[in-house]
Order: C-alpha cells, then structure tokens, then sequence
C-alpha cells in the first residue's frame, strides 16, 4: 500500500515550493503534465528544469494527445521510475507498451471512467501496473465518479497480480471503499494540498488511513 502525492501545477514556482514540501515528507511522487488537447487543462511541464528540481522519484502520469512523442522528453531522466500513459490516447496499445518498454521504466496504463479494463487483456502480461481514474483526468478537486469501484473489483479478480493505483478525488472519504475494491497505490492531490492542514498532517492521517481501514 502507497500513498502518492500529485503534483499538478501551471508554473515553475508552484511546481518547486510544491516538490520542495512534499520532498520533506515522502521521496515519490506523481508529476502531472496535461498538453490542454487530450484534457481540457494545461499544466506547467518542463521536462530539463524538472529533472533539475525535482530531489525524488517519480511517476510521469502523461494526460497528452501523444504520449508515444510526450516521452521522448523524459525519457533519460534518472528520477522518472514509472511511465504512465492513457489508453485512449494511442492507437494499438500493443504498439504502445512495445514502444514504452524500450525506455526500461516501469510501464502504467491508464483507464478513463468509460474505458472498461478488458481493453488490456492483449497487454496485461507485458505492463506493471493499471491506473483507475475516478474523475475526468485533468483538474484535481472533481467529484468522484463511484461506478469505478465495481470496475476496479472487477478487474482486481481478474487479474489478483497485477498492482492497481487509482487517481482523482482520492481522500479521506473514498479511500476506505478503494482499498476494499483491490486498489494499492493511492494518487492523492487536493486532500493533501489544502489550507486545513499542513501537507505533512494530512499525509500522515491519510497514510494511517491507508493503512488501517
């Protein structure tokens, strides 16, 4: 069980204060980048100033048009251990795992809510994780759509090996029902980046959560 901070941002002085606290409490996180095509947003994602500024491991969750081409600007950055790209943004996601193994970092698909799991079975012997969304990728702070639960379910029998990370609106309300369905790796944005608590708190009590319900 993990608990991953998202870092989503739309300048570079967000994205450092932001990895620069989170750096202080956990050594992954989860960096956002969204070309405002495949998502209505657009992130701040400099690849070379990142790679500069960014003092822990991370996951490059890629919500853009063309991750196969987006990956080329990552792709010899030491810190990057996890690439994670949109099923519905390539064209033969046998191709695309084919392409995203050569860069010899752990390989992630991402689901949309519409998107039914089965869609992996070509590839699911050849990728090391899945990732639910549980909103429309591309803003932190939606409502959660909770017809991914049975999804979620559903594909954890299917498939009892294969890790599961669920992303968007991931807290302190959903996070029991998540765990219950199957998810290990929990992508938490806004109910760490809040003004109730500093981040440290509010990563202890959902890491407890995790943890412990």
């Amino acid at each position: 069980m993990k608990l991953i901070p998202s870092i989503l941002t739309y300048d570079r002085q967000s994205f450092e204060k932001q990895i620069e606290i989170a750096s202080k409490t956990t050594d992954f996180v989860q960096i956002d980048i969204a070309d405002g095509k495949f998502v209505d947003n657009q992130t701040w994602h400099n690849s070379a100033i990142i790679a500069q500024n960014c003092p822990v491991d991370f996951e490059l969750h890629m919500m853009v048009e063309n991750p196969l081409e987006e990956i080329e600007n990552w792709k010899n950055i030491e810190r990057l251990k996890r690439i994670i790209f949109h099923y519905e943004a390539v064209d033969d996601i046998e191709i695309a795992v084919r392409i995203m193994s050569a860069y010899d970092k752990h390989i992630s698909v991402c689901l949309n809510i519409e998107t039914p799991s089965l869609v992996l079975d070509p590839v699911i012997d050849q990728i090391d994780s899945v990732q639910f969304m549980c909103i429309v990728p591309g803003k932190q702070g939606q409502p959660f759509l909770p017809s991914v639960l049975d999804k979620i379910e559903h594909f954890a029998k299917q498939n009892p090996d294969v890790p599961i990370s669920a992303d968007g609106h991931v807290g302190p309300d959903t996070i029991p029902d998540l765990k219950s369905v199957g998810v290990q790796n929990f992508c938490v944005g806004s109910a760490l980046w809040n003004d109730k608590n500093t981040f440290a708190d509010n990563f202890e009590y959902l890491k407890n959560l995790i943890q412990n319900s």
